[in-house]
């Protein structure tokens, strides 16, 4: 994508705007995060008591669910301004994606414990 960019508008202009699209999906991603603690936070306090059917499993996924959140904010805290625009890290991007996608099995599942409870 990176080449696509570079050469429709010149190295120089394509390096800028791509320097500001990362930033700003940066910011993005860190909102993510954010939202992931702050709805761990709010459904283990408000919700625990939805879980006592479930016993100690749910109190174990919602600390592995802000766990994972955790790691992901290291990953991005470690890929801030670290590598070159034109050579994203794809082992650190799959790596982003399948703990996105846990942390989304964890709080689905989570969601099913609530329902059934």
């Amino acid at each position: 994508m990176a080449d696509l960019v570079i050469r429709a508008l010149g190295s120089d202009r394509a390096e800028e705007i791509l320097r500001t699209i990362r930033r700003r999906a940066t910011v993005l991603a860190w909102i993510g995060v954010v939202m992931q603690f702050v709805s761990g936070t709010w459904s283990w306090i408000t919700l625990g008591r939805h879980y006592e059917r479930v016993g100690i499993w749910a109190d174990v996924t919602l600390a592995t669910k802000m766990l994972l959140a955790g790691v992901i904010a290291v990953i991005l805290f470690m890929q801030v301004d670290s590598q070159p625009v034109e050579k994203p890290r794809i082992g650190w991007l799959l790596a982003r994606i399948g703990l996105v996608a846990l942390l989304v099995v964890l709080a689905s599942t989570l969601r099913q414990w609530r329902i059934a409870a």
